[in-house]
């Protein structure tokens, strides 16, 4: 099978990497939607609001925002807030040294 257009490119050591880390199903949800979105469309860092998120996860918005915060403390994802104080550009952190792990209070 020829890949042409329509597929996504992943590092492989981003790829090495996750499969070191223990994520919820919520959280690898959101984050393949980021990869997705990012990766998918050979950009760095994309505007992703709310409504795709819920689209392309079927998780409700109290888990996705549950599962955007914990990628976001781990270092996973890097998101940036609009005026508004929502999370709006999300990014996945290629520097892997930076990944940490999740503090049971924070959870």
């Amino acid at each position: 099978m020829q890949y042409e257009s329509n597929f996504l490119r992943i590092p492989n050591q981003a790829v090495e990497a996750l499969a070191k880390v223990n994520l919820s199903k919520s959280e690898i949800k959101i984050l393949w939607v980021i990869l997705r979105e990012t990766y998918g469309n050979n950009r760095k860092y994309d505007i992703i609001p709310l409504s795709t998120f819920i689209k392309k996860t079927g998780l409700k918005k109290s888990a996705i925002s549950k599962a955007r915060r914990k990628l976001i403390l781990r270092g996973i994802i890097k998101a940036v807030k609009d005026c508004y104080g929502h999370y709006l550009i999300y990014e996945f952190n290629e520097d892997f040294t930076k990944w940490r792990p999740l503090d049971k209070e924070r959870a």
